[in-house]
C-alpha cells in the first residue's frame, strides 16, 4: 500500500489539482491520496475564495481519499512555516510514503534542491554574509536570501549549473524547497516528489485555453464580476458546478468583504500589542500605525504599507494575523490533533492506520475532545470566516444562518 501525500490551499480547486492527483495514481502507483489543507484562511494572507468544507468536496471529487486541515497558524505563514507545519503533519500522521508537490521542473530539479536545502539547514558563513549584505543594501528578504543561497551553491557547487538559483524566481519552487529542507530538518522517512506543474504559472493572471490556468486567474476574474461562463472549462465539473452555486449564493469571500473587520482590529491596538501578534516585527507594527489614517480597506493598506525591502505578502499575512488576533505563541504552537475535512467513506481504514501507526490523532468532531484548546484560533478563525460569510448573504437577500465550526459535518463521498 503505497500513500501520498499533499499540501494544498485548492483555492479553488482547479484543473492542474485534479491532473496532479491523477499523476500521483497513474504514473506513480499512489493507492491512496491524503492533503493537509489549509483551512478558511490562506498563505498569501486573507480569505479563502470558498469555505474548507466546500474545498474538501471539491478535492473529494477530483480524487482526494482523505482531506486535514493545516491549523490557520501555519496555514497563514510565510513559506518557510507553511511548508514546515504542513510537513509536520505529515510525518506525525506515520503512514505517508512521498510527499508530492508541484514545482516548474520535474524530478531533475530535486538534487539542486537538496543541495540548496542542506545549505539553508547549515547556513555556511559565505551564506550569512552575503545575506547580511543585501539586507544592508534593502533589498527584501525573498531577494537577499536567493542571492546569498546563489553564492553558497558557487562556492559549494564548482559549476555554474549548481550555482544557479533562477529557478528560485517561482513562487511554487520556493515552496517546493521549503518542504525539503523541513523533511531534512525533521529526518523524515517521506520522500519528496516534485511533478512539473501542467499549464499557466502561479502568478499568471490571465485564463488558459487549455485549461488549466492558475488560482490566481481564476479569483481574479470572480472578483472582477467577469461572466461565471469563462470558467466552464477551467474547473473539473463537480467542481465547478460547487463554485458556481456558491457564487449565486454569495457564498464566497475575498479581501472587500474583510475591510471594516481589519479596520476596526487595527485601530483598538497600540504598536505593542500590534508587535505581539504572529511574525509581525517591531518596524512593521510601527508602519501601520504610522500609515493608519489612511487605511481604506484590506487590499489598499496591504499596498500602502508595502515597502522595497517588507513584501507584499509578507504585509497581507501580518494584516491576517492581527484581524485574527494569533499571537507568537499560538504561531509556534505544535497540534495535538488534526481536524478531518473530508473522506471516502471506503477509504475509512486509513484513519485507523494513523490511529495506529501516527503521533497526531484524526478527529471528526472536535467538541467531544476533552482538551481542544489548541484548536481555539483555528476555530476562532473559521467562525470569524462563518460570521462575515453569513451577513453578505442575508445582506444580499439569501437565507443564511451562523454556523459554529464545530456543528459544520466533515465532507463525505
Amino acid at each position: 500500500m503505497k500513500i501520498a501525500g499533499i499540501i494544498a490551499e485548492y483555492n479553488p480547486f482547479h484543473n492542474g489539482h485534479a491532473w496532479q492527483i491523477d499523476e500521483l495514481k497513474k504514473r506513480y502507483g499512489a493507492d491512496f491520496v491524503i492533503v493537509v489543507m489549509s483551512g478558511d484562511f490562506v498563505q498569501r494572507g486573507g480569505p479563502a475564495l470558498l469555505p474548507k468544507q466546500v474545498r474538501a468536496r471539491m478535492a473529494l471529487a477530483g480524487g482526494a481519499d482523505l482531506i486535514l486541515e493545516l491549523p490557520v497558524a501555519m496555514a497563514s505563514a510565510s513559506a518557510e512555516y507553511f511548508a514546515g507545519g504542513g510537513v509536520e503533519i505529515m510525518d506525525r500522521l506515520g503512514c505517508i510514503d512521498v510527499l508530492c508537490f508541484g514545482t516548474e521542473a520535474d524530478e531533475e530539479l530535486l538534487p539542486q534542491m537538496k543541495k540548496a536545502a542542506g545549505l539553508l539547514l547549515d547556513e555556511p558563513p559565505v551564506f550569512s554574509r552575503t545575506l547580511q549584505e543585501e539586507l544592508k543594501k534593502g533589498r527584501s528578504f525573498p531577494r537577499a536570501r536567493q542571492t546569498a543561497l546563489t553564492a553558497a551553491l558557487s562556492q559549494n557547487g564548482g559549476n555554474a549549473k549548481e550555482g544557479d538559483t533562477s529557478w528560485l524566481s517561482s513562487p511554487n519552487n520556493i515552496l517546493a524547497l521549503e518542504y525539503i529542507k523541513a523533511l531534512s530538518r525533521r529526518g523524515s522517512r517521506i520522500c519528496p516528489l516534485p511533478i512539473r506543474r501542467k499549464g499557466a504559472g502561479d502568478n499568471d493572471m490571465t485564463l488558459s485555453e487549455d485549461g488549466f490556468s492558475s488560482a490566481s486567474a481564476i479569483r481574479s476574474l470572480i472578483e472582477a464580476g467577469a461572466d461565471q461562463d469563462s470558467l466552464n472549462h477551467q474547473l473539473p465539473s463537480e467542481s465547478l458546478l460547487l463554485l458556481k452555486e456558491s457564487l449565486h449564493s454569495k457564498a464566497w469571500l475575498c479581501d472587500a468583504d474583510l475591510d471594516l473587520l481589519l479596520h476596526a482590529s487595527l485601530l483598538g491596538k497600540s504598536e505593542d500589542e500590534l508587535a505581539a501578534c504572529f511574525d509581525l516585527s517591531r518596524d512593521l507594527a510601527r508602519r501601520i500605525r504610522r500609515e493608519l489614517p489612511f487605511y481604506e480597506g484590506f487590499s489598499q493598506f496591504a499596498h500602502r504599507v508595502k515597502t522595497s525591502q517588507i513584501t507584499l505578502t509578507r504585509v497581507r499575512r501580518a494584516l491576517t494575523h492581527i484581524l485574527l488576533g494569533l499571537s507568537e505563541e499560538e504561531g509556534r504552537h505544535s497540534p495535538l490533533y488534526v481536524r478531518v475535512l473530508g473522506l471516502r467513506r471506503e477509504n475509512a481504514f486509513l484513519l485507523q492506520e494513523i490511529k495506529k501507526r501516527g503521533s497526531i490523532q484524526p478527529v471528526m468532531k472536535p467538541a467531544r475532545i476533552p482538551d481542544f484548546e489548541h484548536l481555539d484560533s483555528t476555530t476562532a478563525a473559521s467562525n470569524l470566516y462563518q460570521s462575515v460569510l453569513f451577513h453578505k448573504q442575508r445582506n444580499s437577500g439569501w437565507p443564511a444562518c451562523f454556523r459554529h465550526d464545530f456543528q459544520i459535518p466533515a465532507a463525505f463521498r
